[in-house]
């Protein structure tokens, strides 16, 4: 994978436009710019593929598309073993600004041979009225716990791998599917929240939807996710942290939550 994004790193030497943290309004769209960057980088990956003939090396540069950087986030996540992460939440202004973050969500997966895998997930949103809500999920391969802290009892269910909640908040799959409403275009690199990461970008004309996905160079996965819906204020995802290889914790697994009875619809 590494000689797959290896030619295009050194493109960012002359990319005119690097987004950061604080870039929230739709992507700059001027034709003169995407076509320079867009010859820089063919340039670029021809001037590798020819060092890499003459060196004997079989693989050669294919060309990046917005299809081939999902694909790629789709198989780097499969590829996960032990990993914690948090997603933050933030909704944005009409003058463009992120506001704090209103809703977190933080994850631990634990994969298991012997069963469903483990995972604890802790959740943090603000309903219609603007009262806070938290939700505990748990699942070792003896059941499934979930808790609303709008409600006075928890729900202990069966385990499944199909309740394993997956890296990305919203399923990557769904926009590269045959039946996707999304035209996707592949923007190239930028450095925002800290990583160089392949930008994508996805529209969906016919419902006025806009949503920007960042893809990190490195590691293949989504780290943030713009999206702007009509008549809504838009959206930002940023992954604030992510660990992978990490130590099993038994105390996250510790259920019923003090002083919370638990139904058990096994």
């Amino acid at each position: 994978m590494k000689m797959k994004w290896m030619a295009v790193l050194s493109v960012l030497a002359i990319l005119s436009a690097c987004a950061g943290d604080t870039e929230t309004s739709k992507p700059n769209t001027d034709n003169d710019t995407n076509e320079d960057q867009e010859t820089a980088l063919e340039s670029d990956k021809k001037e590798h593929n020819q060092l890499a003939e003459e060196e004997g090396e079989a693989e050669t540069v294919a060309a990046i598309t917005a299809e081939s950087v999902i694909e790629e986030a789709i198989a780097a996540e499969k590829r996960l073993g032990n990993f914690s992460l948090e997603w933050q939440k933030h909704e944005v202004a009409e003058d463009g600004t992120v506001m704090e973050a209103y809703a977190f969500e933080r994850l631990h997966v634990y994969r298991s041979d012997n069963g469903p895998d483990y995972f604890f997930k802790q959740s943090e949103n603000i309903d219609e009225d603007g009262n806070g809500v938290e939700t505990i999920e748990t699942q070792t391969p003896e059941g499934r716990n979930v808790y609303l802290s709008t409600d006075s009892f928890a729900v202990l269910s069966e385990a499944s791998d199909d309740h394993v909640p997956p890296f990305s908040p919203e399923p990557l799959e769904d926009l590269i599917a045959e039946q996707s409403p999304y035209a996707l275009t592949y923007q190239g690199i930028y450095e925002i929240s800290g990583y160089l990461a392949h930008h994508v970008q996805a529209t969906a004309e016919e419902r006025d939807v806009e949503i920007n996905l960042w893809f990190d160079t490195e590691t293949g996965l989504l780290v943030r996710e713009n999206a702007f819906y009509q008549g809504k204020p838009g959206q930002v995802l940023i992954l604030t942290t992510f660990e992978e290889d990490i130590d099993f914790d038994p105390e996250l697994f510790d259920f019923p939550v003090e002083g919370v009875l638990v139904r058990d619809e096994r």
